[in-house]
């Protein structure tokens, strides 16, 4: 009897698994430890799968790194943004701030490592890369100045705010409650460091 032949295309076919979830998984490693530490072994470890399909479903550790930073910031940002949605600029920015806190000090959160960790540089990563997270991690200036902004073209902010400062401030906020949260900061201690910064925001 003839011996039935194996496809070629099933010949070393990596096992299958889901991308989206090897994805968090990625996030969470990277987000725990950074960049810089965070091994290849870490990775395919937490993610449930080999160096073959990281590389063929990712890419390498870099390209992986900037791939669980977009998801990161995603989840982050959708969170911030209805948080910012709030009637007035000033209820946007204490929900902005809270709502970092208890993502940074939630045993299910996601970690804080993508907002702590210092510059990337060229010996780590390309040079694109490290624009890449640059400009990102700018992003939660920005979203923080444009709903200052609104509040000053509503009359809620005087004109002399300068929402760029402002923005800046609450930015380093969120860094700084990102930091102490690493450290072992609890909940309702970094609750009152929000509740003392938004007091400087005249209601």
């Amino acid at each position: 009897m003839e011996k039935k032949k194996t496809p070629a295309n099933s010949r070393g076919r990596p096992r299958e698994f889901c991308e989206e979830l090897a994805l968090d998984a990625a996030m969470r490693v990277f987000s725990m430890k950074g960049y810089q530490a965070t091994s290849l072994t870490d990775l395919t470890e937490e993610m449930g799968i080999n160096r073959v399909s990281l590389y063929a479903a990712f890419g390498n550790k870099e390209a992986l790194f900037v791939k669980a930073m977009t998801r990161y910031l995603e989840l982050g940002n959708r969170r911030f943004t209805e948080c910012l949605a709030a009637p007035t600029a000033r209820e946007g920015i204490e929900k902005f701030l809270v709502e970092a806190v208890l993502m940074f000090t939630s045993t299910d959160g996601p970690g804080v490592c993508f907002i702590t960790q210092g510059p990337l540089s060229l010996s780590d990563a390309s040079d694109e890369t490290c624009r890449f997270v640059a400009e990102k991690r700018s992003d939660i200036e920005l979203m923080m100045k444009k709903r200052l902004d609104q509040g000053v073209a509503e009359g809620e902010l005087g004109t002399n705010t300068s929402t760029a400062d402002l923005a800046r401030l609450f930015a380093v906020s969120v860094q700084g409650l990102a930091l102490q949260a690493q450290h072992g900061g609890k909940k309702q201690a970094l609750l009152r460091v929000v509740a003392l910064t938004m007091a400087l925001i005249k209601a």
